[in-house]
């Protein structure tokens, strides 16, 4: 059995504790005030990661770290999934910090596409990570293309 298709291998829902993202592509602060705030997501991030024990997991037993960011909006205005990226990245390198992955570069960890679920009216907004392994190494890159070397 591959150590990705056991069962048994880390799976985990981090609850994040913003309404809305915290950080956009769209917004346009000063660099100190930004910085900021992507210090204050990273470490909370880690924070909660730790305290959750998630850093206990032993996700580098089974492949890559995949970490997918879900966004459950407050209405139905329409948002582009590229301006949660911002908050995805410093959410990564929080995990990171808290020891979940060595890096976030593709190597140790698969950043998918944000999802923005649909509003439900009388639900609170809420974001949300799903973490699970994927395979180490040959896996697909968009267009199809492979992420092993030519052996040639």
């Amino acid at each position: 059995m591959r150590p990705f298709d056991d069962p048994h291998a880390p799976r985990a829902i981090m609850v994040l504790p913003w309404g809305k993202p915290p950080l956009s592509l769209n917004v346009r602060k000063h660099h100190h005030a930004h910085a900021t705030d992507v210090r204050a997501v990273r470490g909370l991030t880690a924070l909660n990661a730790q305290q959750g024990g998630l850093h206990m997991m032993g996700w580098e037993r089974y492949g890559r770290l995949s970490v997918r960011l879900h966004y459950l909006p407050r209405d139905k205005r329409r948002r582009d999934t590229d301006n949660l990226v911002a908050t995805l990245k410093a959410v990564c390198d929080g995990l990171v910090d808290a020891g979940l992955a060595p890096d976030d570069t593709p190597a140790y960890m698969s950043k998918p596409e944000p999802i923005i679920h649909p509003a439900v009216k009388g639900l609170a907004p809420l974001m949300w990570l799903e973490l699970a392994t994927v395979p180490p190494g040959n896996y697909q890159l968009a267009g199809g293309l492979n992420s092993e070397p030519n052996s040639a």
